[in-house]
């Protein structure tokens, strides 16, 4: 064979050999875990640039916006904390238009307790961390019995406009805020959060509405305004534990 004919042969094998060694290199690495605890030391430098940003933050948390005679805690079936925070956000949903039935919101949503005394704007961060709308959802009499029975069988959950009286053989009966008998529609709307209303918190007789509409104001933002007017207007938070959900 000549030389011509060899390395016709032999050049196509040469490159195949040298492109496979540059492409498939066997790469090691090392993993050091980064412990960030106290142990480390504060930069300097850092810390002066977010001193201002820092103090500010910490002025704005700190401004009282009101004081409350009691303590506001989360408890079954009903508590002073449920019912408030449940009642300002039927209010804040009417006040801004919307025609209403109830109110229905989650405890899970109600993350800590209002002191007594001063109440802050951090204290209302701290109650209520989350971005959620407030939102009007309309639902057909067959999901509103579902949403009946879903309070019945969670023990309560934070409700206003309705009077939801439960007795030991798990009947029920339903009265409106007056205590006048709960009107039989075909729909009823109902006021709550996005995130329930999307099927949080197990809430599925949301899922298909007949209708669904932003309010137009977060939660937590209808908290502080609610907290702020009682301040301007020098008034003192006060706690109610109505009956509105009853087991007898």
């Amino acid at each position: 064979m000549s030389i011509q004919k060899y390395l016709k042969y032999l050049l196509p094998a040469l490159f195949a050999v040298f492109f496979y060694s540059c492409h498939h290199h066997k790469i090691t690495t090392e993993y050091h875990p980064a412990v960030i605890d106290s142990s480390l030391s504060q930069n300097a430098e850092i810390e002066q640039e977010l001193q201002p940003y820092r103090a500010k933050l910490n002025e704005t948390m700190n401004t009282v916006l009101a004081q409350s005679d009691e303590e506001f805690v989360k408890k079954q079936p009903e508590s002073n904390l449920s019912n408030l925070v449940a009642d300002l956000t039927l209010e804040t949903a009417v006040a801004k238009g919307v025609d209403a039935d109830m109110c229905l919101l989650n405890f899970g949503g109600l993350r800590t307790s209002l002191p007594k005394g001063d109440i802050t704007v951090g204290k209302i961060y701290e109650l209520m961390p989350f971005e959620n709308e407030i939102v009007a959802v309309t639902i057909s009499a067959k999901q509103f019995d579902s949403l009946i029975h879903y309070v019945i069988k969670v023990g309560g959950q934070p409700v206003s406009g309705i009077k939801i009286i439960v007795k030991k053989d798990k009947t029920y009966k339903l009265y409106d805020a007056k205590g006048n008998p709960w009107p039989q529609k075909k729909q009823y709307t109902i006021i709550t959060t996005d995130y329930l209303a999307q099927g949080g918190d197990h809430m599925d007789f949301f899922l298909y509405p007949l209708q669904y509409k932003e309010v137009g104001i977060k939660l937590r933002d209808a908290i502080m305004q609610f907290v702020k007017k009682k301040g301007d207007q020098n008034e003192h938070l006060k706690g109610k534990e109505d009956g509105r959900i009853t087991f007898i």
